[in-house]
């Protein structure tokens, strides 16, 4: 959980790639899946960058999503 965590600060300090993005999604279709793109867009972006527009959209609405749906649900006490 500490290295998810670094990642996921040097995702927000500097630009992304999708290597960076692959650790948390798992595969490129699952990237294009959550981005609403299609898996060749994400192919592209492995060359030449993730524009500025969907690094702000992955930054602010997708990765808050996929984390708060992977992370634990907590206990509630009765």
């Amino acid at each position: 959980m500490k290295c998810l965590t670094w990642l996921l600060c040097m995702i927000y300090i500097t630009a992304m790639n999708v290597n960076d993005l692959l650790p948390i999604f798992g595969t490129q279709a699952e990237i294009a899946r959550q981005m609403g793109v299609t898996r060749q867009t994400v192919n592209y972006w492995s060359k030449a960058g993730i524009p500025n527009e969907h690094q702000l959209r992955l930054r602010y609405e997708v990765l808050p999503a996929v984390l708060n749906q992977s992370s634990p649900e907590k206990a509630s006490t009765p």
